[in-house]
């Protein structure tokens, strides 16, 4: 499972696009994007988890000419552990909450 987050914020909103209208009528919006491996870190910090890195896709045509999309988030492989420092639990050893854990808890 990779796990992800995206600044929203850092979106070029030119790159959005129309899907076909739902049943209701409403066109949803898109975003293309690629996910990326990054490279191992070894800073001691939540950077060690990060293996992945997502962009805004672009066009083959930008891309023959140098243009690279913006990077607009991370991604954690939760089904690897990449940290290297022992006594910091990486993702895949955190344990799962308990089981006695109900949905009503969720604050939203």
């Amino acid at each position: 499972m990779l796990t992800a987050k995206i600044d929203v914020t850092k979106i070029d909103k030119k790159r959005l696009f129309k899907g076909k209208p739902g049943k209701d009528g409403v066109c949803p919006m898109y975003l293309d994007i690629a996910i990326m491996e990054s490279k191992p870190t070894n800073y001691g910090d939540w950077r060690d988890e990060q293996t992945h890195f997502i962009v805004q896709s672009v066009s083959k045509e930008e891309r023959l000419n140098g243009i690279k999309g913006a990077i607009i988030g991370n991604a954690c492989d939760r089904s690897v552990s990449r940290n290297a420092n022992p006594g910091n639990p990486g993702p895949s050893d955190v344990p799962p909450p308990p089981a006695d854990v109900a949905d009503d808890d969720v604050p939203f």
